[in-house]
Formats: C-alpha cells, sequence, structure tokens
C-alpha cells in the first residue's frame, strides 16, 4: 500500500517539476536583442537609446540601449490611455477636480477651456489626452479610473509588470517630471505593443483633428490636431504612419513613440532623449530600415507538416512533433518576421507547452539563428479529434442519447500522463531491491 502511494506521489513531483521547467522555458522566451549573423546591420542614430519593434510578433528588428532607464515625458500617456480603456466606456462623464485644473503648471500642455466641475466624456478626455497631450485631462481621468492620482499611478505600475516591464516606474498620469518616474524604449514598446490590440486606442492614436463641440461649460467648439509631425500634413511625412505619441521636458529631451504599417507588417518605433529634429530623422531612418530589410511569412506559407509527414520533409521541425501528436496543428494565421534573403531552411522551432484554453495546448517559438523571430499557437485540429473520438468505444456509451461528447484535451492529456508515468513505474522496478537487516518481526 505504501509503494502504490510512494509511486502516486513521485508522478506528482515530476509533473510539478515539468511544469516549473516549462514555466522557466516560457519566461525565456522574452526576445533579447543580440542580434545574429545575418541579421541586417541598421543605421546609426542621434537618440540616446531606440528600438524597433514588430506588433504583432514582438520581435526586435534593431535597438540602441533599449533598457536603459530614461525620463519618458509624455510618451506616458500611451499607459494612461490605455488604462482609461480598459476601465471605462467612452460615454461616461468626468468631471474635472480643483487638482486637475490648477495643479498642472501654467506652462505645461492643457487642453484650454477647462475650469474646476467642468466635465467631459471619457471619449473627448482620450482624445485630448493623446493628441492635445492635455496634462490636466490626463490627471482628471486618472482620478477618474483610480478614485486618486495615487491609486491610478498604482494601476499603471502593476499593469506595467504585468505586460513584462521590468525597468519602468511611473508617479504620474502625464509624464511630468519626477526622479521616480521612468522608463525604457524596451518597456514602451511593449506598453504600445498592447494598447494597439485595441481598436478605439488606433482610431485614437491616428487622429489628425478632434473637436470638442459647444457646451454648457465651453461656449466655443474645441479643435485639438495630433502634435505628431509624421502625419501627413505634418512636418516629416511618412507614408504608412498610424499614429503615436510625442513628448518632452528639459530632463527627457525628445521622446517619440510612432506606429507605421507597410508590407503587411505593423512596427512600432520608440526614440527617447533626442533633439527636436533628430526624433524624427531617427524615427524615419529606423521604420525605413525595418521596411526595406525584414519581411512577414505566414505559417500558412511553410510545409508544417502533417502526421503522415517524415521530419525530413519539414524544414520547421516540426515533423517529429506533428507524429506524435496528431490531434494538434499551428495556427495558419501565425507569422513570423526575418531578414528579406532568409527563408524557411534557417528557421527553427521551439515546442513550448501551455494550455491557454480549449483550443490552444501551447505554441511554437521560432527563431532564426537563435534570436527570437515569432510564435505560432498550437491549436486543436478538431477534424481529426472528431475522426479519433469517433473510433473509440467510448462513444458508444450514450447511444441511445446521442454521441458523447469527448474533450480531445482530455485525451492528449491521458496520453501524456500515461507515457509519465510508465517512465516512472521503470525506473522503480529497475532498481535492486536491497535486503532488510534485522530481526524478523513474529506475531
Amino acid at each position: 500500500m505504501f509503494r502504490k502511494k510512494f509511486k502516486y506521489i513521485i508522478v506528482s513531483v515530476i509533473l510539478c517539476i515539468l511544469l516549473i521547467e516549462n514555466t522557466k522555458t516560457a519566461l525565456a522566451a522574452v526576445p533579447t536583442a543580440q542580434f545574429p549573423e545575418g541579421w541586417p546591420q541598421g543605421p546609426s542614430v542621434e537618440a540616446e537609446s531606440a528600438i524597433v519593434m514588430e506588433a504583432g510578433t514582438g520581435a526586435i528588428l534593431y535597438e540602441k540601449n533599449s533598457h536603459e532607464e530614461l525620463y519618458p515625458a509624455s510618451i506616458t500617456k500611451i499607459m494612461t490611455t490605455l488604462l482609461a480603456l480598459n476601465n471605462s466606456s467612452l460615454n461616461e462623464s468626468v468631471t474635472f477636480s480643483h487638482d486637475a485644473v490648477f495643479s498642472v503648471g501654467a506652462s505645461d500642455a492643457k487642453l484650454g477651456g477647462i475650469d474646476e466641475g467642468d466635465k467631459l466624456t471619457m471619449e473627448q478626455c482620450l482624445y485630448g489626452i493623446m493628441l492635445a497631450s492635455a496634462n490636466d485631462v490626463s490627471y482628471a481621468v486618472a482620478e477618474h479610473i483610480g478614485g486618486s492620482l495615487s491609486k491610478f499611478v498604482d494601476m499603471m505600475n502593476e499593469e506595467a509588470k504585468k505586460l513584462g516591464c521590468e525597468n519602468t516606474h511611473f508617479m504620474n498620469a502625464s509624464g511630468l517630471p519626477d526622479p521616480e518616474h521612468y522608463t525604457t524604449a524596451y518597456d514602451m514598446a511593449l506598453i504600445s505593443q498592447e494598447a494597439l490590440k485595441n481598436p478605439v486606442f488606433c482610431q485614437i492614436a491616428q487622429t489628425m483633428v478632434y473637436t470638442i463641440p459647444a457646451d454648457e461649460y465651453c461656449p466655443e467648439p474645441r479643435a485639438r490636431a495630433n502634435h505628431h509631425e509624421m502625419k501627413s500634413n505634418g512636418k516629416y511625412p511618412y507614408d504608412g504612419w498610424t499614429g503615436g505619441k510625442t513628448g518632452w521636458t528639459a530632463s527627457a529631451g525628445y521622446t517619440l513613440v510612432t506606429f507605421a504599417h507597410k508590407n503587411n507588417m505593423d512596427l512600432i518605433c520608440v526614440i527617447m532623449k533626442s533633439s527636436q529634429t533628430g526624433q524624427y530623422t531617427d524615427t524615419k531612418a529606423l521604420l525605413d530600415y525595418g521596411f526595406q530589410n525584414f519581411k512577414r511569412m505566414n505559417l500558412s506559407e511553410a510545409d508544417t507538416g502533417t502526421a503522415e509527414q517524415e521530419s525530413d520533409d519539414n524544414p520547421l521541425g516540426l515533423g517529429d512533433f506533428m507524429k506524435e501528436q496528431p490531434l494538434l496543428g499551428i495556427n495558419s494565421e501565425d507569422y513570423i518576421v526575418i531578414p528579406g534573403p532568409a527563408g524557411w531552411d534557417q528557421i527553427e522551432a521551439e515546442f513550448i507547452p501551455e494550455a491557454q484554453d480549449d483550443e490552444t495546448a501551447g505554441s511554437m517559438r521560432y527563431t532564426y539563428n537563435g534570436y527570437y523571430v515569432g510564435t505560432g499557437r498550437v491549436v486543436l485540429n478538431a477534424e481529426n479529434a472528431y475522426k479519433f473520438q469517433a473510433s473509440t468505444n467510448l462513444s458508444r456509451k450514450n447511444s441511445a442519447q446521442g454521441i458523447l461528447k469527448i474533450n480531445p484535451w482530455v485525451i492528449v492529456a491521458a496520453a501524456v500522463l500515461a507515457v509519465i508515468l510508465i517512465v516512472v513505474l521503470v525506473l522503480i522496478f529497475r532498481r535492486p531491491r536491497r535486503r532488510r537487516r534485522g530481526r524478523k518481526l513474529r506475531f
């Protein structure tokens, strides 16, 4: 009886170890900018820190001091807008408190025409934050969402940690100077990547001009233009520009986040501690570098193989994996971003098991010469799963009530557990038994 219990304990320990190791592998999947042989040479930039990330994959195409802690100035407002969108509706009414109106310096950016007790909708506020970079509006939104500025700042820091930002600490919702208010180009790219998943944020970020109509608080319409000069009618127009956020303080210098879409790729460029002109010339050079030297390759374009294919026929090395797991497949809508001359024969894949929902078992992490270039979700092959289900005797048990529906993941999990159990039993019984010493007890 003890031996039986001991076997169960061993199996449980092994499963825990496997889960811990898988977690470590997933955490190690965060891309680092140590570019491999064959990676395109990037341009020299004036900025103290810069990065280019492909938004869909999170692949880093270029970096310069991207983990250096610097003052962000008003690009902070990307996080403020993201949290507001996640925690409110656009038609909510935001009331401006005394602190929201009067704690902002006379020379700081404001919406204008705002007095204590005035109200705006959340939608109007968010356009004021992103386009006019209004510090008074940022304060009011922070109070509305968090209950107080300090509680909203706590929310900002919690969200930053959740997104994987390891070198970020916020002290306010606007980016006004504070020694303890800092971030990095890499962390800002992570925050921007998350914000771009929200279609309302994307719409706001690329709006040229937004007008707040006259109301009981302000008799004149307030039109506010986007400050980003890479818009189509800006000083440095860029073909493919889809939005961004500007920033400046004396201590931070010029900071700039830019989004652009071209060649079926979405790039995020972050510039920190630059000059007024350099922020735009650097951004243009980096976006051109990204679009001209890299290409998107959908996983549907690769010969990902089937259960019947040999691994030699599969350039991504998935043949053996698919052969052993015929119920699983790679989501064909996912893609990777690689240097232009590269092909599938230069790409390697690693399976990271992590059940996220009823249809996703984990992911395939793709690398080019060891460098992260994208991820493909490992999903349930429903057709094969139900064929397998139909061929089992279990489906006959409820024949009077219809076909019994079995969750295919139960089958996969059972198979994995069975293999682990067999290995454990072999290891236990292969060990030679030691003779017990001492006198036998008589009963």
